[in-house]
Order: structure tokens, then sequence, then C-alpha cells
């Protein structure tokens, strides 16, 4: 849009999107205060406020985003999931990066994106075959990737319920489990990707003020006879725009003749199938104009630091030590090597359930839980594990991880294993034998009946206690 106009002190301008009323009036000038969504236009001249712009996005811009997330939604048939959220998250950085501050004010567009990000979370709740949305709570959807999560950015205010953030009992033993519950008792967030995101107005004004800066650190330089280095520049290093940074590129001496940049990036779009949300900008012309590490540590923050974010997955299952050693963008080289074969539909859709089984069963802890599902619980083909509702990713995982008899042999080896530990410490336990009965073939998985596994005899009386749970430390002996 463009500046006010003659004697008319109200102007509506159209354009890129965006919707801008322009007012010129002083008393109107005066009384709005700066605030983000309202421009103040100056006399590039005299310096002087001649009017301001008062930002919203138009309903063309808000079609645009709208469709983008329908074909998105509409083209993940057989995707990963981590495939669905990449897409919101690109569509997103470039609505938000685009709009900025005009975005905030229009409030057509934050309902949309409530409703967009939510569609994309049933959009891969229905890829699991359950809408419930106690067995998804935040964490599963916005836990970056590196720890398993689907790394999604958010602009819709999502509530973690503080339920998900407390853990249960602290013992000498550390956790011992983890209550995952779905209540919003307070109000704890998910950080809004627009906080991440300077507006466009501070955005120039910095620009300004770091490029001159440059030209007199230049000049300064010049007169010293030497050359600009990174150093002299470091502080104003991803600043300005077009950035600073893009001076000390490789490729800076051609740049210049690629001339009309900017309008072939936007007619792309009357050439290609393919959309880009960054059609109004190159990474080696302007730099890169948004920074989201922040993002990624306060989502961390927010979902209880990653050792919080572990207890809702298998990590404790996995013996790992630290979890610093978990990679999870490298697919298995089996993957890598399928995915460029000639594959046909049915084997291609195959290959995409692999990362989708592989995040449902690190979820599954959050997924398949006890309290999501009254009264439906079904234990799985010799194992002791239960499944609360029909989730068949992860029944087919949990099989195939099982197979053999493998429940059955771990129960045998960890009783062989106790009975060893038991003959080297007779004497400091007081024991006087140590007796390993039969084991039924059934018994590890048999949940309703149970016997001993090793019968210890003592060789004097021991110091006995009432059974109790390994967490209460109460415990009266001799009773």
């Amino acid at each position: 849009g463009g500046g006010g106009g003659g004697g008319n002190n109200n102007n509506q301008h159209n354009g890129g999107g965006l919707n801008a009323g322009a007012t010129t009036s002083v008393a109107t000038m005066s009384a709005t205060p700066s605030k983000d969504g309202v421009w103040a236009l100056q006399n590039s001249s005299t310096k002087e406020r001649t009017a301001q712009a008062f930002l919203r996005i138009d309903d063309e811009g808000l079609k645009a985003f709208e469709n983008r997330i329908r074909q998105v939604l509409m083209s993940s048939g057989s995707t990963t999931f981590t495939k669905i959220a990449n897409k919101w998250n690109t569509a997103l950085i470039g609505l938000m990066t685009y709009y900025r501050e005009a975005a905030i004010h229009t409030q057509e567009l934050l309902d949309l994106l409530v409703k967009c990000e939510n569609k994309i979370q049933t959009r891969i709740k229905i890829g699991l075959n359950s809408k419930m949305p106690s067995r998804f709570p935040p964490v599963v959807f916005y836990t970056p990737k590196e720890i398993g999560g689907l790394g999604m950015l958010s602009m819709g205010h999502i509530l973690i319920p503080q339920s998900d953030l407390r853990y249960s009992q602290q013992t000498d033993l550390g956790v011992t489990h983890f209550r995952a519950g779905m209540t919003h008792d307070e109000d704890q967030l998910i950080p809004n990707l627009y906080r991440y995101i300077q507006p466009w107005e501070s955005e120039f004004i910095d620009s300004e003020r770091v490029w001159s800066e440059y030209a007199l650190k230049k000049e300064e330089a010049r007169v010293q006879g030497r050359r600009l280095t990174l150093e002299d520049m470091e502080d104003s290093w991803d600043r300005g725009i077009p950035r600073i940074n893009t001076l000390f590129q490789k490729d800076r001496q051609t740049l210049p003749y690629d001339r009309g940049w900017r309008v072939r990036q936007e007619f792309k779009q009357f050439q290609m199938t393919k959309t880009n949300p960054f059609w109004w900008t190159h990474q080696k012309h302007d730099g890169k104009l948004w920074n989201l590490n922040n993002y990624r540590t306060d989502v961390i923050q927010a979902l209880g630091g990653v050792e919080g974010i572990l207890e809702h997955t298998l990590f404790k299952g996995t013996y790992f030590p630290t979890w610093e050693g978990l990679f999870w963008e490298k697919a298995s080289g089996f993957e890598e090597s399928m995915k460029y074969k000639k594959l046909t539909n049915a084997q291609r859709s195959g290959l995409n359930q692999i990362p989708n089984r592989r995040f449902t069963l690190w979820w599954s802890p959050t997924i398949n839980r006890a309290n999501v599902y009254v009264g439906f619980q079904v234990q799985l083909d010799l194992t002791g594990i239960f499944m609360h509702g029909k989730i068949p990713t992860l029944k087919i995982s949990l099989i195939q991880i099982f197979r053999a008899h493998l429940w059955q042999k771990i129960h045998e080896s960890v009783v062989m294993d106790l009975c060893q530990v038991f003959d080297q410490e007779l004497d400091a336990l007081e024991i006087e034998t140590a007796q390993k009965e039969t084991i039924h073939p059934r018994k590890s998985y048999k949940m309703n009946s149970s016997c001993a596994d090793i019968l210890l005899f003592a060789a004097y009386k021991w110091n006995v206690c009432k059974p109790s749970l390994i967490a209460d430390t109460n415990d009266v002996y001799g009773g």
C-alpha cells in the first residue's frame, strides 16, 4: 500500500495480500499510540511523520493460506506424519515472516490459524486411528524432531496440561513414573511463533541503523587503507534488510547482475506447480530474514525440559545412559536406498509407514494409556502388554518386537540372573540355599495368578516388613 493522499484523510490501499488503511488526520495520529500493526509513514527527506498505515491481511491473503493448508491435508494420503508437520511449518513460517505485525491485527487470520493447526493434528490422529485428545498431549506434536516429536510450530495458543508436567513420585531411586493426565490447571502455553519474529517496522528501523553503520565502517576502513573484515560487522551480522552477511558470501560479485530476481521469483508460480511460501524473498539476496533457534529452546522448556519430555516416551526402555546419543533424523540405510527405487504405490505407502511406526512406538507410553479408554483392554498374545483401544500400527510393532516367545524368554533369563547373584551373595544375605522353581511356560504373561520363581531359605531369621510399593518409605520391620 502507498502513503496518504491529498485532502482525503482516510485511504484504503490493497496490494501483496495486505490491506493498509492510511490516515493523515493529526487528531487520529496523536490518539493512536505506536503499536504493532500501525506503521508511521514519514517523509524521507524531512523525517516528519505524515501519516499512519493500519495494516490488515486482505481476504485474498487469507484464502491463499487456507487453500495451501487444504492442499496439504488433501495430498497427505499416505505421507509420513513428519512430512505433514513439515509442510505445516513451512507454510506457517512463510505466512508469518511475510505478514508479521499485520497477522496479529487480523482476527480472522488468528481464528483460521487455530482451525488449521487443529486440522493438521487431527489428520495425524486419524493416521493412528484415534482422535482422542488425551492420547495426544501437546508434547507429541511440538517436541523437536531430535527427541522424536514432530517439531510442529504453533500459532494457536496451545495449553499444556499441568499434569503432563508433573512427576508422580520422587524416590531415592529416581522418578518412578510420570502421571500424564489431561487437565489444564494453569495456563502454561506452547510459545507462540509470532513472538520470535521481529515486526517489519522495527526491522526497517534497525536496517537503516545497521546499513548506515556499515557505510561509516567501510569509509573508515578505506581511509585506513584496509578491507572491511568479519570482525568489524560482527554485531550486525544477521541484521538489516538485506542482511549484512550477504556481503560476505562467495558469489556476492555476481548477485548484482541477477536483475529482476524478485519479480521472477513471484512469477514462478505461473510456470511451476510446486508452491513456494517464500516467493517474496531469496536467501542469497536478502539473507535469512528470521531466526527460530530460541523458539526451539523455549518449546523444550515449556514442555518440561528434555527429561520431562522423555518421560512420555520409551526412552527409559532403551537403557541409554543419556539422551544425547538419540539421533532421530537418521533414517536407516534400508529406507534411504529404497526411496529412489521404482516402487509400486503399495510399496511406497508401506515404506512411508516405517517412520510413522517408529513415531508411534516411541510415544507409545503416552498414546497407549490406561486412563484413556474405559473398559476396552486387550492383552497382546504371548506378552504382558495391554492395549487400550485399537491402535493397529502400535500393535504390529509390539508383536514384531516380542515375536518367538521373547517375553517368556526374558522372564526366564531374569530369573536365571537373579539366581546367580543370590548364589554369589549367600553369606552376605544370610541365605542357606537359593532354589529355582520350575517356571510354567505361560507364567510371564498370565496376569491373574502367580507363584514364586525363586525360593530362598534363610540361614537365620530375616528382618521382614509388610509387602509395600518400591516408592513407599514408611516400612515397619519385624512386624
